[in-house]
């Protein structure tokens, strides 16, 4: 997945995703590559930082 290279990353190493066009960006690359929705959405919450409203957008809300 490479890339995951052209995102910006905060002081713990967690992908900035601060804005819900990032967060649709972010999502769509990891399904194209090759993980299922499942997988994409566990990977972003264990290696992103959100915003509050992205996580109350698309997490909390399931707009997903």
């Amino acid at each position: 997945m490479r890339f995951l290279k052209h995102f910006p990353k905060d002081d713990d190493d967690s992908y900035i995703i601060y804005e819900l066009y990032s967060f649709d960006n972010f999502f769509r690359l990891l399904l194209k590559n090759k993980l299922d929705h499942e997988e994409a959405i566990d990977f972003m919450i264990s290696s992103c930082s959100f915003s509050a409203l992205v996580f109350q957008e698309r997490i909390h809300n399931k707009n997903i």
